[in-house]
């Protein structure tokens, strides 16, 4: 588990070892080279003893420790190279092209930034238990009348119609113990920010 939840194995994991995939340029921005590139594109076998394609550790453990745009604290750039500069930037098609254009900025990364639409991301989502049996059981009561109602408001020919489908939803979910569902959420969400704040900054 430490070694999954450690960054230089997750760096290694998905962009492979520095020096055959990537390396770094003077001002420390990593990049994929033009070799990397055409392993990555091509999905071509890793010129290493054992051979195998970057994608494989992925693969084989179903996981990673850590999300891609994760920010590496020692370089300031992200663990994994789809968010690097160079790679965001990279191959652009007609609609980035206009995208750019149109918003003034070279990515939607750089625009949420510049706007502060991005917050941190936090591991306490992994931390809240499974909803014991019974709750689960009101869970699914309550996930089918969402679901049974909401495609017939897709088709509801009026917006009365509508309305009164919402409203049933509404009663019916509330009636098979939505509140207990949401209190039980709140609860464990809290719980977990908790817990979570021992690791995190």
């Amino acid at each position: 588990m430490n070694w999954l939840y450690d960054i230089e194995t997750y760096k290694l994991m998905s962009n492979g070892p520095k020096g055959v995939l990537w390396d770094t340029k003077e001002n420390g921005e990593p990049y994929i080279t033009d070799a990397g590139w055409d392993i990555i594109d091509n999905q071509k076998e890793m010129p290493l003893p054992g051979g195998g394609k970057l994608t494989d550790p992925t693969t084989n453990w179903n996981t990673l420790g850590y999300t891609a745009s994760l920010i590496d604290p020692k370089t300031g750039y992200t663990l994994a190279y789809r968010y690097w500069p160079s790679s965001l930037t990279r191959n652009p098609t007609k609609l980035q092209l206009e995208w750019r254009e149109w918003s003034g900025y070279p990515t939607q990364i750089a625009m949420m930034k510049d706007l502060g639409m991005i917050s941190p991301a936090t591991q306490a989502i992994n931390m809240v238990p499974s909803a014991p049996d019974d709750l689960q059981m009101k869970m699914n009561q309550i996930g089918d009348v969402v679901r049974t109602n909401s495609w017939k408001m897709v088709f509801a020919k009026d917006q009365a119609e509508f309305d009164a489908l919402w409203n049933d939803m509404v009663t019916k979910a509330n009636g098979l113990g939505m509140q207990e569902v949401k209190d039980y959420y709140v609860e464990q969400w809290a719980l977990a920010l908790e817990r979570v704040s021992e690791y995190e900054d």
